[in-house]
């Protein structure tokens, strides 16, 4: 158990915490800083990431290590004062509202900005290692990080250790009780400030791993049906075969019931709006019009034809 009154605790961490802020300097001097001069002539960091500590006013004990750019650093007490039922660090909430509850604030430090997220990434996971988090008795921080876990920083239900019972009630709460449909859903209804995603935009650095992801998954997917993955590698449907899948296919994908079909909408000289899917060879051969010339229209090519123009 974490003695929250012992001095020699107290002062330990608040050595350990030194030696990081003074590693994490040295290791942005180490790669360099990148800035630029501003618009008064002084310096800007170019990068947008900083990592930050909470600290209990009280004790002085840090209790919570993150990253981030904007205002992150505060997006934990706003989670907490809006009592958000998707917060997964049950932990930190339960150390913020305490303090809270007490009429204090958490003191949050910013640790050093201006870097790229990939050192920021680096220097939270150093942080996290050295000060070390309760779940694994090691330290007071409530991040939720096991063993080489803490290695990849993050705060999110991936590195829980009890991943796979919560994951099941999750799952489990859902099926049964339909709570993210319809009114049951925390969203249901919220736009703009209400809703808990407004204002929050995901990094260049985030939108780049999710496209590298999916392309990733496209990729395993081809390979998993290629050659003789495939379950009809080195076999030919026969002639039966084919007539059936036609039969079966046959007026189930015509006109506006096929999810490919393009609509246009054209108009008559008398004003009235006929809607096409797909095929305008049936249409013109019932209103007696000339498929070449509705063709151009609707392509663009010319703006009328006898009076049908592209609505």
């Amino acid at each position: 158990m974490i003695k929250r009154y012992d001095p020699y605790y107290r002062r330990r961490h608040q050595l350990l915490i030194h030696f990081c802020l003074t590693a994490s300097w040295c290791l942005r001097y180490s790669i360099g800083m990148r800035v630029r001069i501003g618009p008064r002539g002084c310096f800007c960091f170019t990068d947008r990431y900083y990592v930050y500590i909470y600290f209990d006013p009280v004790t002085k004990i840090p209790f919570y290590v993150g990253k981030g750019s904007g205002d992150r650093a505060y997006c934990h007490l706003k989670e907490v004062a809006n009592n958000h039922k998707g917060q997964q660090n049950k932990p930190k909430c339960a150390e913020i509202k305490r303090i809270l509850s007490e009429g204090h604030k958490p003191i949050i430090s910013i640790v050093g900005m201006g870097f790229s997220e990939d050192v920021a990434f680096e220097i939270e996971s150093a942080l996290i290692q050295k000060l070390g988090t309760r779940i694994e008795n090691t330290g007071p921080l409530t991040n939720i990080l096991i063993g080489e876990a803490s290695k990849s920083g993050g705060d999110t239900l991936s590195h829980h250790p009890n991943k796979a019972e919560i994951s099941r009630k999750i799952s489990e709460t859902i099926r049964t009780k339909g709570i993210s449909k319809g009114q049951n859903n925390p969203c249901f209804g919220k736009y703009g400030k209400d809703h808990p995603a407004y204002g929050h935009t995901k990094s260049a650095e985030t939108l780049r791993r999710a496209v590298i992801k999916c392309r990733e998954t496209r990729q395993k997917r081809r390979i998993s049906f290629a050659g003789s993955n495939n379950g009809m590698f080195g076999k030919k449907h026969t002639k039966r075969a084919l007539e059936k899948m036609s039969e079966v296919k046959k007026g189930k994908y015509v006109g506006q019931l096929n999810p490919n079909a393009k609509r246009l909408v054209l108009v008559a000289p008398n004003g009235t709006c006929h809607e096409i899917f797909g095929n305008r060879k049936i249409f013109c051969e019932e209103h007696q019009l000339s498929l070449n010339m509705i063709g151009k229209v609707c392509r663009g090519e010319i703006e009328e034809w006898r009076g049908w123009t592209l609505g």
